[in-house]
């Protein structure tokens, strides 16, 4: 139950943290396989999680193809 409680309050917390905040606030000491065998897992970003999926379309940057032509500065009124 205690368990529950903290990953339901802290879903960041991976089983090893959760084992020490048993320990300090409870006094309750348990071995880790528990909360693995529970599926407790730190919530964070896996690797590859910005990889894109091969089927989604790629779309082109239309700025690459526009071609920019830089405008002559226009010539001052007053000569000094």
């Amino acid at each position: 139950r205690f368990i529950d409680e903290i990953y339901t309050a802290y879903p960041f917390f991976g089983y090893r943290r959760i084992k020490v905040w048993l320990a300090g606030h409870y006094g309750i000491s348990l071995d880790p396989k528990h909360m693995q065998e529970m599926g407790i897992r730190a919530i964070y970003p896996r690797p590859s999680s910005s990889k894109s999926d091969k089927e989604n379309k790629i779309y082109p940057y239309p700025a690459l193809y526009l071609k920019l032509v830089k405008k002559p500065y226009p010539k001052p009124f007053l000569k000094l």
